[in-house]
């Protein structure tokens, strides 16, 4: 990794929310640093946001624009295409980011050699969220009160096993990610060349953090957070907590081209969180390492969509789990022992959201992402 280059490049790709892009492109440049560049790409009908970049004349600030019709997989790996820095990270038009403890951060770790840094990320809900337990959410800012306290070195091979161990029914846990993440170019790169895209399947942060795994040796995790995703009614967080993240899957325009056709079908064949992860996370392992093949513990991932998703798709879950090798008996008896923990966790986890929610309602809330971060880089909040 060349000391003289750019350290970070912050990508933002953007449609149709420019509203929510200009508070970000605000906030990045409100740091004094010169060693890093944000690099906006929009995909839209008419440049909506030429006007403040003209305005702001800032030469970190990098602004594309293309009229194409992309999906969003196109948009983000041309943005990330013309990245420079050293160390990549991409957000969503909603998120944030706080620049100079993320350049501290990458200082150390281009100088140790360090290929991905993982952080603790915060959350941020724009006004106008409501969430269909807590009610209006808008405006708050919260940490992880579980995330891990400890800075360590990751072992991502490690770590994509536990992802599938868990049926990818716990997200991206802590593999190294582009997507709210720090990932250096060269990795990118290298994944790019591998399977002709930085997102090789249908969910792209999922696709992204497990296509990696390959192209990455040190990977540093830090509890210090350096990154806010951002839950605003148009995002994907914003309608998974109104619960409305499932439909057909053929309803999907945005979906990449042959995600149907290759379709796993030991996956539930319906679009919702779990079964677009579980699909992302095995298309791109196969994709990026296929000499190396990792199992699916499809009882974790069926026993959470018996509990998580509507009753009508039952008898798609169902179909899945008799395709699975194996004594069906014994697939029976996995997934009810799942179910179990399952909803043990789920109280759980219901649990630590009632605290996480009652803690943030008495907490003060923000009219925008930037002034959230504001606030926290001056010692004031989360």
């Amino acid at each position: 990794m060349s000391q003289g280059e750019l350290l970070l490049s912050i990508v933002v790709p953007t449609r149709g929310r420019s509203e929510y892009a200009a508070n970000l492109i605000r906030s990045v440049l409100t740091s004094a640093s010169r060693d890093f560049e944000l690099v906006v790409r929009e995909n839209a009908d008419t440049p909506e946001l030429e006007a403040l970049v003209d305005t702001l004349n800032d030469p970190r600030l990098r602004y594309d624009f293309s009229s194409e019709d992309l999906n969003m997989h196109q948009n983000f790996d041309q943005a990330i295409a013309l990245a420079n820095g050293t160390y990549v990270c991409a957000l969503g038009d909603d998120d944030g980011i706080l620049v100079d403890q993320a350049l501290a951060l990458l200082a150390r770790a281009r100088t140790e050699g360090v290929d991905a840094v993982l952080t603790q990320t915060l959350v941020y809900n724009w006004p106008g969220l409501s969430h269909r337990f807590w009610g209006d959410v808008g405006g708050a800012m919260a940490g992880n009160m579980f995330a891990e306290n400890t800075e360590r070195m990751l072992d991502p091979r490690a770590e994509l096993d536990r992802v599938f161990q868990r049926g990818v029914t716990m997200g991206l846990g802590l593999l190294p990610r582009v997507y709210q993440g720090f990932v250096s170019r060269r990795s990118l790169e290298a994944l790019r060349q591998a399977c002709g895209s930085c997102f090789p399947a249908a969910s792209p942060d999922m696709a992204n953090a497990v296509g990696l795994v390959p192209f990455v040796n040190k990977v540093l995790y830090t509890p210090r957070a350096a990154v806010v995703s951002g839950h605003s009614p148009k995002s994907g967080g914003g309608t998974g907590a109104a619960g409305k993240h499932h439909g057909r899957l053929e309803d999907r325009t945005n979906l990449p081209p042959g995600t149907l056709q290759n379709w796993d079908p030991t996956i539930p064949r319906f679009w919702s969180g779990l079964t677009i992860y579980a699909q992302s996370a095995v298309a791109a392992a196969k994709a990026s390492a296929p000499s190396a093949p990792v199992a699916l513990a499809h009882h974790r991932l069926y026993a959470a969509c018996l509990i998580y998703e509507p009753a009508v798709y039952r008898h798609d879950i169902l179909k899945a789990a008799r395709l699975v090798p194996g004594s069906r008996f014994l697939m029976g008896i996995r997934v009810a022992w799942a179910v179990m923990a399952t909803l043990v966790k789920r109280t759980a986890n219901f649990l630590t959201n009632a605290l996480k929610m009652a803690r943030t309602h008495g907490r003060q809330r923000w009219d925008t992402m930037a002034d959230a971060i504001a606030a926290i880089s001056h010692g004031r909040g989360a």
